[in-house]
């Protein structure tokens, strides 16, 4: 596999990891996409294409996220690098 090839897949690995992060952060503070999107201050549509993989998230809306579900956002980023650190280093990549 290329070296292009090969950042393409761990890059879309990631964007899909993280928009499922998104919904588990979500459901996990009890928050529906409106009741979440309020207190983001964006659209429910542009929530639903962030939790979907369709729109891209800049990390300061993720941050935003985290600390909207009540979680610390430091903490969720640390864990979030260290799993997906683990998971290359596990498949070779």
């Amino acid at each position: 596999m290329g070296f292009r090839r090969l950042i393409k897949n761990v890059v879309s690995n990631v964007e899909s990891d993280l928009a499922d992060s998104l919904v588990k952060m979500r459901v996990d503070a009890g928050l529906t996409q409106k009741e979440l999107s309020k207190r983001l201050n964006i659209t429910q549509s542009s929530l639903s294409r962030y939790e979907s993989g369709e729109s891209e998230i800049k990390l300061k809306t993720y941050l935003s996220m985290t600390i909207a579900c009540g979680l610390d956002a430091s903490l969720h980023i640390s864990k979030f690098s260290e799993e997906k650190n683990k998971e290359a280093l596990k498949d070779g990549t």
